[in-house]
């Protein structure tokens, strides 16, 4: 669709708001590209001693900044105009919305609720969170250091869940349609229904990267030895694997019922599970900073050269014959 110079290293993916495009950089500068040419609409610098890592959320009109030192800013969404700032605890990972509600999790093992410029409610979650937050279902889900998948409605109810094996960190997580996959340190994947209860498990996947992800009635999850390893997303059983020769890091994600990653030797790869091809593997010379960026409609934020991005649209898969 087209292509955008990054003044600097972006390692944050971009956002996509109201159909425009969203990049935020570690130093604490956020700028707004008009969706249809990729021209700015506007940009604003905080000054932060320590930064960002999360990526932004946005919800209600507000711009939600999390900051490394806990600061929280709010912006305009359309003009990018500062409408101050909250106090919070030390964030880890990515926040998430549902329902205008905004969730940041906490190093110290809490979850902060806030709606619009206020803290709604602290949830503690007993433990250290490892992966999340992701809001689907009706709730937020949060992978833990102890192997639980803890689980929090908007309100503020809170359930955890045991799966089996060992108790190790869990390192993805990953909502679709018919629930959530998870993968676990110990080599295992999970498959939970839309309340989290556990469907099936497959055991020895290996070493997983990243998150996985589900496209077209498969589980896809990345191993450290390049390989993508398939599995039915009724049962977990196997579905074949395809061999890459590059890790994505950043794991998998998955779009119009298609399966993709982008890799470290600048790739942009892209599976289709009903035809069991691959669709796209394209070179675009760039250095994979951060994970695809879906921004809804089918697009894509995705590394582009040294030091820019493109934003492309993955098409559907074609019509086929009853």
């Amino acid at each position: 669709a087209w292509e955008a110079p990054l003044e600097t290293t972006v390692t944050i993916p971009p956002l996509g708001v109201a159909g425009d495009v969203l990049v935020s950089t570690r130093g604490g500068r956020v700028t707004m590209h008009d969706g249809e040419d990729g021209k700015v609409r506007w940009a604003r610098h905080i000054d932060t001693l320590e930064g960002m890592r999360a990526r932004p959320v946005v919800a209600g009109g507000l711009l939600y900044l999390p900051h490394v030192d806990g600061k929280l800013w709010f912006l305009d969404q359309l003009d990018g105009r500062p409408l101050g700032r909250l106090e919070l605890r030390r964030p880890i990972g990515d926040p998430a919305v549902l329902d205008d509600r905004v969730a940041v999790a906490a190093a110290d093992g809490r979850l902060q609720l806030l709606l619009r410029k206020k803290i709604d409610a602290e949830i503690a979650l007993d433990g250290r969170p490892t992966a999340g937050i992701v809001a689907a279902h009706g709730a937020f889900w949060l992978g833990m250091s102890d192997g639980i998948v803890v689980r929090v409605t908007p309100s503020g109810s809170r359930q955890r869940k045991s799966l089996p094996g060992r108790r190790v960190p869990v390192e993805g997580l990953h909502a679709h349609a018919g629930g959530l996959l998870v993968t676990k340190g110990d080599g295992t994947l999970h498959s939970l229904d839309t309340r989290g209860e556990r469907l099936w498990t497959v055991e020895a996947v290996g070493d997983v990267v990243g998150t996985p992800a589900v496209a077209g009635g498969v589980a896809a999850v990345m191993d450290s030895r390049a390989r993508i390893l398939l599995f039915d997303t009724r049962d977990g059983s196997p579905r074949g694997q395809v061999n890459l020769q590059a890790s994505a890091r950043h794991g998998l994600a998955a779009v119009r019922d298609r399966i993709l990653a982008t890799l470290p030797d600048g790739r942009l790869w892209i599976y289709d599970p009903a035809t069991d091809e691959t669709v796209c593997d394209v070179d675009l010379g760039g250095k994979v900073r951060f994970k695809p960026a879906l921004l809804g409609d089918g697009r894509l934020a995705v590394p582009s050269g040294e030091d820019s991005f493109r934003v492309v649209t993955v098409p559907g898969p074609p019509a086929r014959d009853e």
